[in-house]
């Protein structure tokens, strides 16, 4: 991903003359205070990304290092400029006008060929030649632009799947209109038998589609129809339109169909498919709009490390920059800066009051769609379990508001299941429970291919110990899921349900990232204590030690069952002491009650740890 090759960075024989050059630095604490990151981040960078530092005796092991602050900064600008984060001898702009140029004369030799092959064919093969034209939209922008290309490029691809039509696809040249007028070509002169337009215009409930076919030749108008249904029913217009062609143009084109997934009906598939479909599409141009910064930014947020954190930040800046009313790109902004307290990179509140400032800034100005609600609600609910606040119930406010406007939308109801979580942790009644479950399970099917939400559901069918469920819905996370969560959650379900062997073969491949590391040391602690391999589970302990477990709130809960599983009920009831007294436990209590139950090594103190943590409350 980052250019590694250093080879070309010349090294000194000798030491610098450092007190004559005033940008010099001259120690890795110096380094690392300059840039603002840790000395192990300099030096994985020096190692790993070519980072500008230099020894003054390269043969030393003990050799100290020496860097300047020009370098560095050149280092950091380069890696600005280039969002792709890929080493690129040219610059980003000299790629753009190359893969521009490179597509117009590409597009121009490709219409060349097809209307000399036009001209050459025979009028007893009865081929038609038909240009199709990019549909336009009425009250567009561009952040909709995948709708109206999407559906005129499968409009288009069904049309070319019969073997008595050629497609010339207009809509797929940059700036078409502009081409046609500087190669001073009309339509008629690229042997077009056809030529097929429409017009889309879509509101929040319905669409329709006006669609002409005319004659290239005369111009006339074969024929020119509206076709209008609700918007939820796209799918069938497509249907229709590509029906109506093909009647007038005496041809049978293939059913068109797009099959029902994972909960998704036929217009959400075909919706996601085409944005699906345009997002890639812009990205392998590298266009530089506003839109294509914005799901970059969502790429590198979504990736969940601190410098990758970063980079979105940029690209959300960036996107902010060219279009000051871009209200999306203020909410992608203000979910990293939320990343912050999320991930515990930096356990500040100033970043949940930078993110809030920012949603309170863009609603003033856009209309409140669905993110924003769910980013507010998060925001709100991390400053009730990070920092304590009184924010619970304006979490749950802002919920209910996104729900009345949005009822169907995955990620709000997932939140308001999580909300029932939350309200079941602290209080323990089942209602909330159920409710959570409910919403959970609702979410889902609304949207199975969202991991970071859907991890959260097989956590609850977990606790609810429906095992089967959860490893079913799993094992399909985790065909789309880079993160290892649903591989980790795999895992866990295994040693809840006590098979110990299919989950420890699993927690010891993990490595990395150092969260998923500590908590499958943790398990194959656990596992250790259950086998009553007395050494091996204080071994894991000895590891953890210096692998500074508090990285885990559970980190407390977890060594109590290494030691309950070893029969140490001493040590195990302190551990438990120490976890039950964290204010955070205190909120969430009989959720952590929940996996106590579940764990086999607490079997034989169950009746002991319900007396002394949880009062007249039975563990559900």
């Amino acid at each position: 991903m980052f250019n590694r090759n250093n080879n070309n960075r010349k090294k000194p024989n000798a030491e610098p003359r450092l007190n004559k050059k005033d940008d010099m630095l001259c120690s890795w604490k110096e380094i690392a205070g300059y840039v603002k990151r840790d000395i192990r981040t300099c030096f994985r960078w020096t190692k790993e990304l070519g980072f500008p530092v230099q020894k003054y005796q390269a043969d030393s092991k003990k050799s100290k290092v020496w860097a300047q602050r020009s370098e560095i900064d050149k280092w950091f600008d380069e890696r600005k400029n280039n969002h792709n984060l890929i080493k690129n001898s040219k610059s980003k702009l000299d790629w753009i006008k190359i893969i521009i140029i490179s597509s117009l004369v590409l597009a121009m030799i490709f219409f060349a060929f097809l209307y000399i092959k036009a001209k050459r064919a025979s009028s007893a093969l009865k081929v038609m030649t038909v240009a199709v034209f990019p549909f336009d939209e009425l009250n567009s922008n561009e952040y909709n632009d995948y709708f109206r290309l999407g559906l005129t490029e499968e409009i288009a691809d069904y049309l070319a799947s019969h073997g008595r039509l050629r497609i010339i696809p207009i809509y797929s040249v940059p700036d078409y209109k502009s081409w046609l007028v500087r190669s001073s070509l009309a339509v008629a002169d690229l042997g077009v038998d056809f030529v097929l337009k429409g017009t889309i215009n879509r509101t929040l409930t319905d669409v329709a589609i006006q669609v002409q076919l005319t004659r290239a030749e005369s111009s006339t108008v074969i024929f020119e129809h509206e076709f209008k249904h609700e918007l939820k029913n796209v799918h069938i217009i497509k249907k229709n339109i590509l029906d109506r062609l093909a009647s007038e143009l005496q041809i049978q084109l293939p059913i068109v169909t797009f099959s029902r997934s994972w909960g998704l009906n036929e217009s959400e598939a075909l919706d996601a498919y085409l944005k699906g479909k345009y997002i890639l599409n812009k990205i392998k141009t590298g266009e530089q709009s506003p839109i294509n910064l914005y799901y970059q930014g969502n790429y590198y947020r979504d990736l969940g490390t601190e410098e990758s954190n970063e980079f979105a930040i940029e690209l959300f800046s960036r996107a902010i920059e060219a279009d000051k009313n871009f209200s999306q790109a203020y909410v992608g902004l203000a979910q990293c800066y939320m990343n912050y307290a999320n991930y515990g990179w930096d356990h500040n509140i100033k970043w949940l009051d930078k993110a809030l400032q920012l949603l309170k800034y863009q609603v003033l100005h856009k209309d409140e769609f669905p993110e924003y609600f769910s980013s507010l609600s998060i925001l709100y609910l991390l400053k009730y379990l990070t920092f304590d606040k009184e924010t619970k119930e304006l979490a749950f406010s802002t919920i209910s508001n996104g729900i009345l406007k949005y009822p169907n939308d995955p990620v709000i109801n997932a939140l308001l299941g999580y909300w029932y979580f939350l309200e079941f942790g602290e209080l323990g009644n089942q209602a909330s429970w159920n409710s959570a479950l409910e919403y959970g399970e609702k979410s889902f099917w609304q949207n199975p291919f969202s991991v970071s939400k859907n991890i959260f559901y097989t956590e609850l069918l977990l606790l609810e110990k429906m095992f089967d469920e959860a490893h079913e819905t799993c094992s399909f996370l985790n065909k789309i899921d880079y993160s290892k969560m649903s591989e980790y959650r795999t895992a866990e379900i295994y040693y809840y349900s006590e098979k110990f062997d299919q989950a420890e073969n699993i927690f010891q491949k993990f490595e990395e990232p150092l969260n998923f590391k500590i908590g499958a040391l943790f398990y194959l602690g656990m596992i250790a204590a259950q086998k009553e391999d007395h050494v091996s589970a204080k071994t894991v302990l000895n590891q953890i030690q210096h692998l500074s477990p508090g990285i885990l709130i559970e980190c407390e809960l977890r060594t109590a069952s290494i030691y309950f599983g070893l029969n140490n009920e001493k040590q195990g009831f302190r551990n438990l002491d120490m976890f039950f007294d964290k204010p955070i436990t205190k909120k969430m209590k009989y959720y952590f009650g929940k996996y106590i139950e579940l764990d086999p090594n607490f079997n034989l103190f169950q009746n002991k740890i319900r007396r002394k943590y949880f009062d007249s409350k039975h563990l559900n």
